[in-house]
């Protein structure tokens, strides 16, 4: 798209609580012109995030569990509440999935002898080798995605795409706190 239409069907739109609703589907229909891909993007990424796959050690996880994984292989001693901070997920959610990754063999919860109340979380040599084995997933993963971007978009303009990524990234984890 081209910056000037940017700027001026986005930049200097005059958003007043009392519009009519001719200017509203107006106005609709020049953002969701620019957010329908983002949408799309989402919700074909969040598939791909919560689809499980073997990333070579014959064990099915998703893409969260495998990050999961990894910081915890990462971070030795590193509590659910911490990977449910990084992660924007609730502890809940952290400690069913780690729970999982327990059962699998992969981690072991071990008591806090400070505060009886945390766990720390330790990867184990199952675990280990689950995370060499993801991390040369991803990095195959990764760079395979990025040469196919290039064929179709420039480095510069990908390049873009992952400081956009970063800000926007921004825009929603202040949104979400403004909401808590």
């Amino acid at each position: 798209m081209d910056k000037d239409f940017i700027f001026e069907n986005i930049k200097n739109l005059q958003i007043v609580d009392d519009m009519d609703e001719d200017t509203i589907n107006k106005y609709f229909e020049i953002s969701n012109s620019y957010m329908e891909d983002v949408y799309q993007f989402v919700l074909l990424y969040y598939d791909y995030m919560y689809t499980k796959k073997d990333s070579g050690d014959q064990i099915k996880k998703t893409m969260l569990e495998d990050h999961l994984l990894t910081d915890i292989n990462d971070n030795p001693g590193i509590t659910t509440t911490e990977l449910a901070e990084k992660w924007h997920r609730t502890t809940s959610s952290i400690s069913q999935t780690i729970s999982k990754l327990v059962n699998a063999g992969l981690v072991d919860r071990v008591l806090n002898v400070e505060n009886r109340k945390i766990y720390n979380l330790y990867i184990t040599d199952s675990g280990k080798k689950s995370v060499l084995q993801h991390k040369f997933y991803d990095v195959k993963d990764t760079v395979k995605s990025i040469r196919k971007l290039l064929h179709t978009v420039s480095l510069d303009e990908l390049n873009a795409f992952f400081e956009v990524i970063k800000a926007y990234n921004e825009i929603l984890k202040l949104n979400k706190k403004k909401r808590a």
